[in-house]
């Protein structure tokens, strides 16, 4: 019967690309990879990132399956909305299973959800970036309170509220084509925080949980919730397919915004 999920339930399934090395299971992986996904691989100019494309969709076929063992790795297909965001593209499945995915330099995550709305955003904090990009595309409102605090808290926050921010529209299903400075995330003193978007939605439909799975990586979610008070069940692996999988926690999201 595969991994039971439910609809408020999300299973994070983090993998470490670099520790990957073993030339077996690379070629077994790339078997699992549509002709068109192949040629897309071969197209990045760089080794590290054929490899990372290459365990990017590699690790989500393996992941799907656990869930699903009926449907093999290499037979899962995907289309995407106008704006395109993924969805499974199998008919006849057991269980409704809804995905996103991230990657970073050395870590790829991937969010499974039994429910349609959830987006998950990654980022290795010791990449060049110049917080002033904020000015450009955060609210007055972040870019304000981002620069409001100490210089040395400045980068960790600024990649907090990025990753916040990308999982909400990759949630939604807009991706970039909503505007990252048509909403607010603003953090409290005691590191809730509060969400305001020009519609006047105050986010009492959605989940947001920020989370460091290693010193240099921000990672954060964003899921729907069909309640205000609903329980949202959050369970974090770490995996490399058909080698081994640890659970590293279990926590249960229990307000409509949470930060950790």
């Amino acid at each position: 019967m595969g991994i039971d999920i439910s609809q408020n339930q999300v299973q994070l399934w983090l993998m470490r690309d670099k520790t990957v090395c073993d030339p077996y299971l690379l070629a077994k992986y790339r078997n699992y990879l549509t002709p068109q996904e192949k040629r897309k691989g071969e197209k990045f100019y760089f080794a590290k990132d054929r490899k990372q494309y290459l365990l990017t969709r590699s690790l989500v076929r393996s992941v799907l399956s656990l869930y699903e063992p009926g449907v093999a790795p290499e037979d899962w297909r995907f289309r995407t909305n106008r704006y395109g965001k993924p969805f499974i593209n199998n008919k006849n499945l057991l269980k409704d299973l809804y995905f996103n995915l991230s990657h970073t330099d050395g870590m790829i995550v991937v969010a499974v959800s039994g429910r349609d709305g959830v987006g998950v955003d990654i980022e290795y904090s010791l990449r060049k970036a110049d917080i002033n990009i904020a000015r450009r595309y955060f609210s007055a409102d972040e870019f304000s309170s981002l620069i409001s605090l100490p210089p040395e808290r400045q980068l960790c926050r600024f990649f907090e509220l990025w990753t916040l921010k990308e999982a909400y529209i990759k949630g939604i299903g807009k991706g970039l084509h909503m505007p990252l400075d048509s909403f607010s995330v603003l953090f409290n003193e005691d590191r809730t925080f509060r969400f305001r978007d020009e519609d006047g939605d105050g986010g009492e439909s959605w989940c947001f949980w920020t989370w460091q799975p290693e010193e240099n990586y921000v990672l954060s979610l964003a899921c729907y919730m069909a309640a205000v008070h609903e329980k949202m069940d959050l369970i974090v692996h770490e995996v490399v397919p058909d080698v081994y999988e640890k659970e590293l926690f279990r926590s249960h999201l229990t307000a409509a915004l949470i930060g950790k």
